[in-house]
């Protein structure tokens, strides 16, 4: 599929909808290299993936609405999968960056899960850098987004966890649990 919208894209470049049909194929090819351990190569057809959605002129005035919200959650799920990557591989900054950019979008769509999961992994990220109040604060974050959507139990969990683990490093032995 990757092979057949990447022909269709050079056939036809300022398509927007093969361009993001393109995207999409790159994004999955992606996902079955990351299962397949294949980091190096996933990453580069993430990145390959979230170059074709930037050269979607997202214009509400010149673009579907479906479209224009489809290619905005897309890029959410790339920044999203690039950022794990990266967190996973202890690049930290640029993993920060790419949840930033993922929540961003998230905003956008109203995505309350994914926010609220997204902003657990950047309380991870800041409490291994011992970033402590940048932890709690994306945990607070995450726990608001749960109390006012009463979302996924298990982020709960998480949200809990973390927050001892953090009150815990930074000297709070007794409050943490």
């Amino acid at each position: 599929a990757h092979d057949y919208f990447d022909s269709l894209v050079s056939a036809y470049p300022r398509n927007a909808e093969i361009t993001y049909l393109y995207s999409k194929a790159s994004y999955y090819k992606a996902v079955g290299l990351e299962e397949q351990e294949k980091i190096q190569e996933a990453f580069q057809y993430y990145l390959k993936s979230l170059e074709s959605l930037d050269n979607i002129r997202l214009n509400k005035k010149i673009t579907s609405d479906k479209l224009y919200d489809e290619t905005i959650h897309f890029k959410a799920l790339i920044y999203t999968r690039l950022g794990d990557l990266l967190y996973w591989y202890d690049v930290y900054d640029a993993a920060i960056e790419c949840i930033t950019n993922a929540n961003e979008l998230f905003i956008l769509e109203n995505n309350r899960n994914a926010l609220s999961r997204n902003n657990i992994i950047l309380a991870v990220i800041y409490g291994l850098n011992l970033n402590h109040d940048k932890a709690l604060y994306h945990l607070s974050i995450a726990d608001s987004i749960f109390k006012i959507n009463n979302i996924d139990v298990l982020l709960k969990n998480d949200i809990e966890r973390i927050k001892a683990s953090v009150m815990y490093n930074i000297g709070y032995k007794e409050e943490a649990f």
